[in-house]
């Protein structure tokens, strides 16, 4: 029979939820009202930037602030306060986005296949965590440990492939926010060709394989932790 969600769940999954959604509009909101002396692309950059590292701040300081109260029996505090937390980060994201977004442009300014790479890992990465604990959220009672860490895995470089074609777009577009590209056509060294088939391509690669990684870690770790607490020596 299948486990059901305890109070600890439900308080970190709602603050997590709340994080990610406020998170995400502080993160696009804070740039517009707090833009920088020479912003990248008028402050666009800053906003996206600020966008995505609201969604990701937001959930996980949600997540981790209601965790903690919750493990502490207050789970209804938990929530409140997580949320609260993730709200935070994600006005804090909005507030270093610009400076996030030109430390990117600078690292992969030259190299935007491998800007692609790395930005769906980061996707995958996270993606791949989450697939971890909701598997071993759901898992069914008995399962062995090896099934729930397989399915972890899987789970997660799914997801991963998913993050990554998002992150691998944003991470090639970003390093080619400030190369003039004449005519829109793609050529020589600042600007190859199949750009954005080779972005995807390689955002897709980079997600599932941090995913799958992120998503094995993950469910194994938390399934030794949970083996730990039941156990009666330790």
């Amino acid at each position: 029979m299948a486990r059901s969600p305890s109070p600890l769940h439900w308080s970190v999954g709602l603050a997590a939820l709340v994080g990610a959604v406020a998170g995400s509009f502080l993160g696009s909101v804070v740039p517009i009202y707090a833009p920088a002396a020479h912003p990248l692309l008028g402050g666009d950059a800053a906003i996206y930037v600020g966008t995505l590292l609201g969604v990701i701040a937001g959930a996980a300081a949600g997540s981790i602030g209601a965790f903690v109260l919750a493990r502490l029996g207050r789970p209804a505090l938990g929530a409140v306060v997580g949320s609260l937390a993730g709200l935070a980060a994600g006005a804090a994201s909005g507030a270093f986005a610009e400076s996030a977004a030109a430390d990117w442009v600078r690292a992969f300014s030259g190299d935007p296949l491998a800007a692609a790479f790395f930005g769906g890992a980061i996707g995958g990465t996270f993606v791949g965590i989450a697939a971890g604990v909701g598997v071993l959220v759901f898992q069914r009672q008995g399962t062995p440990v090896k099934e729930v860490v397989r399915f972890g895995g899987m789970v997660g470089a799914l997801g991963g492939v998913l993050a990554g074609l998002g992150g691998g777009s944003i991470g090639a577009t970003l390093a080619q926010s400030t190369t003039y590209c004449p005519n829109a056509a793609y050529n020589g060294a600042a600007c190859p060709p199949g750009l954005l088939q080779g972005a995807i391509l390689l955002g897709v690669w980079g997600g599932g394989l941090l995913g799958a990684i992120a998503g094995l870690l993950t469910a194994e770790v938390l399934t030794f932790l949970a083996a730990r607490r039941r156990s009666p020596d330790a």
